[in-house]
């Protein structure tokens, strides 16, 4: 059921997804002639929420045959970790100490959160290449501050992207799955008050 969750790509591009083969299938091994689905992260996420949430369900889609990569800004606990669990990972910088920067950046109010983003911004032509590399026929992000750093590889290079919104409130820089979420709870009053 899963090999045809994912959604039809527009009409303009051809449809990267195929079936699973057999042996896929019975989780012997991912598909190679499947498109991989691949997560940018920064390397060094905690435990909690993101890192439960990624080892569910890149597990749960590498166990039903899908190719799954992995593609970090920085090294960092969570790299190793997903590369002793047997994860196609790749990192766009090694140090360690990237995301560290960026926190203590953004921290620093309006100008520091909008030089954290000149930050990401420099990581654009390293991960449009390994995006051209790797192929995937899905990136998903966790973090809403890498939709703009991801989002025109992705169009560039024909890939779906896809940000996949925590469900608790953020306490990160812009908030903006909060402003989402009360923008769906203001409508959903609405409505209810209307009817």
């Amino acid at each position: 059921a899963l090999s045809s969750a994912l959604p039809s790509p527009p009409p303009s591009m051809p449809s990267p997804i195929r079936p699973a083969s057999a042996s896929a299938i019975d989780g012997t091994a991912p598909d190679r002639a499947r498109p991989p689905v691949c997560w940018l992260l920064w390397g060094d996420e905690p435990i909690g929420g993101v890192r439960r949430a990624l080892l569910n369900f890149a597990g749960g889609l590498r166990a039903r045959g899908w190719p799954v990569q992995l593609l970090c800004l920085d090294d960092g606990p969570l790299v190793e970790l997903l590369r002793a669990q047997g994860y196609e990972v790749h990192c766009l910088h090694s140090d360690g100490q990237q995301h560290a920067r960026y926190a203590a950046t953004a921290s620093s109010g309006r100008l520091g959160q909008f030089a954290a983003l000149r930050q990401l911004r420099a990581y654009r032509q390293a991960l449009t290449a390994a995006l051209g590399r790797l192929r995937p026929a899905v990136v998903s992000v966790y973090w809403p501050d890498f939709l703009p750093l991801v989002g025109g590889p992705c169009r560039q290079l024909g890939i779906r992207l896809l940000w996949e919104m925590p469900e608790v409130p953020s306490v990160y820089r812009f908030r903006l799955n909060q402003r989402i979420y009360a923008a769906l709870l203001a409508c959903a009053i609405i409505v209810i008050n209307c009817s």
